[in-house]
């Protein structure tokens, strides 16, 4: 990625997952609130701070 807007396919996952943001130079990691859900396709925007950066989505599962 390079800081821009990408899909992401959930459809075949069930559950919550906790959303953060890997900087692949630096190796920083930016968690976020954000929960997601799987069960269907979605769109992950990456912070702004990030624009034109290798940021990787790093999606685990929510704690309960």
């Amino acid at each position: 990625m390079a800081g821009e807007p990408i899909q992401l396919e959930l459809s075949g996952e069930i559950g919550r997952f906790a959303l953060a943001w890997l900087d692949s130079a630096s190796g920083g990691l930016q968690r976020t609130d954000q929960v997601i859900a799987g069960g269907g396709p979605l769109v992950l925007t990456p912070p702004a701070a990030g624009r034109g950066r290798p940021l990787v989505a790093w999606v685990t599962a929510a704690p309960p």
